[in-house]
């Protein structure tokens, strides 16, 4: 399962940098935000933790803590914080806000993006350390 977690993180980050490269900023965020999940989830699978069904696993990721090596635990407060911010992001990412008319593209710009997408490569990196790739 682990595995699995840590290929689509993958898949989604190659996603998120491609959308990233087209200045399509809203997915280069929703696509970082669900590589970073997806790693996270693998981590904590790594961990036997059971894995929730949520977007943000930030709560478990803190209540794992003595569960993971010293060098997942450095980072681990970090991870956790941007796993609720870019959840929190999750659905204006993809539809962008319907009230007042506005696309995804123009909720988000490319310092968010490329932000979003560093973020996903950071955390995807200590995933793959932690399985030992």
């Amino acid at each position: 399962m682990a595995r699995g977690y840590l290929e689509q993180a993958e898949d989604a980050l190659a996603h998120a940098e491609a959308s990233q490269l087209r200045r399509r900023w809203g997915m280069a965020v929703r696509r970082s935000q669900e590589s970073v999940e997806l790693a996270l989830k693998s981590a904590l699978r790594c961990a036997g933790v059971e894995v929730p069904r949520l977007h943000d696993v930030a709560d478990v990721l803190r209540a794992a803590r003595e569960k993971f090596p010293a060098p997942f635990v450095a980072v681990l407060d970090r991870f956790a914080e941007w796993s609720t911010e870019l959840a929190a992001d999750r659905i204006a990412s993809l539809y962008g806000d319907e009230r007042a008319g506005q696309a995804a593209n123009r909720l988000f710009g490319e310092a968010e993006a490329g932000s979003a997408v560093e973020r996903a490569r950071q955390v995807l990196k200590a995933a793959r350390d932690l399985m030992g790739e």
